[in-house]
């Protein structure tokens, strides 16, 4: 995909590293144990997205549905393989990610420049390139390993091998469909290794380059705990963050503890937690904070 590489596809795979590896982030997934599967279910529930398997017209293997009223739903063909479902899904939600324009998305006529987008957007899903590489490179799973494990067809995760040894290497076309081959058939399966050592760089270094912003992750924590501190937001140390903070909190309360010469800027939930918790909370913290500083592993 040296020269072959689309505009589209680019465009689309930078999107969809975006949403795919905040969420990883935000969610502390791990590569080896990756699915699309929670991925799809907390954005659907999030876009209140009502999925359902249906028995459709021949032709159709999933239909993505916006009515005027804001109500949402996606389709999947009932008597496909599994996978093929999986690919269904994970395009009509495509869909709606990518902010399509229009009501109606059948799955069904693949010319279009909607669906190459969100064909490219559910491939990605499936078997993003940070998973790829960790899978083959750090736990050498094989091709059928990898089927299972991503719930991926054969024909989808030749595409993606193809699409990331493409963009991420120096390879001709037909080097990446010979080092594919080889891996599949288990011929030579240090080839894709060799290759993707090429890739490894560039590879995290977008995954880390993928920012969490502060209010999404704090959204995260409030959800897990009831304090907040500027070990894990730096903004909080801003006092203009913190003002715009507590209009999308009103209940939050904002303060400091300062020791060894360390400050350790914190909020809370005051519905939640009392000013004594959070303070005895932040201590910890703090104690913690500084106790990794001088430790000398």
């Amino acid at each position: 995909m040296k020269n072959g590489k689309t505009a589209v596809y680019n465009r689309i795979r930078e999107i969809a590293n975006s949403w795919i590896y905040k969420d990883m982030k935000l969610n502390d997934s791990k590569v080896d144990s990756y699915n699309y599967h929670s991925f799809f279910e907390r954005q659907t529930t999030r876009l209140d997205i009502l999925v359902m398997p249906h028995r459709l017209h021949n032709d159709l293997s999933g239909l993505a549905v916006k009515d005027k009223l804001n109500r949402s739903s996606i389709s999947y063909q009932i008597t496909h393989h599994r996978n093929r479902q999986n690919f269904t899904k994970c395009h009509e939600l495509a869909h709606f990610l990518l902010e399509h324009d229009g009501y109606i998305f059948a799955n069904q006529n693949e010319d279009t420049i909607q669906e190459i987008e969100a064909n490219v957007f559910a491939g990605i899903l499936l078997a993003p390139d940070i998973v790829l590489l960790g899978k083959i490179l750090y736990h050498q799973k094989t091709f059928q390993d990898i089927l299972v494990e991503l719930e991926i067809s054969k024909e989808a995760l030749q595409i993606r091998l193809k699409q990331v040894l493409g963009y991420h290497t120096k390879l001709y076309d037909d080097e990446i469909a010979v080092i594919i081959q080889n891996y599949i058939t288990r011929k030579a399966p240090n080839d894709i290794v060799e290759a993707l050592k090429q890739a490894e760089e560039t590879i995290i270094n977008e995954y880390k380059a993928v920012p969490i912003p502060p209010i999404e992750l704090i959204n995260y924590l409030f959800k897990q705990q009831n304090i907040v501190t500027s070990i894990e937001v730096e903004e909080l140390a801003d006092k203009t963050f913190i003002e715009n903070l507590k209009e999308t909190y009103p209940n939050i309360e904002y303060n400091f503890y300062f020791d060894y010469g360390k400050t350790l800027y914190y909020i809370y939930q005051s519905d939640k937690i009392t000013t004594e918790q959070a303070f005895k909370n932040a201590k910890n913290a703090h104690f913690n904070m500084i106790f990794q500083i001088k430790s000398p592993l």
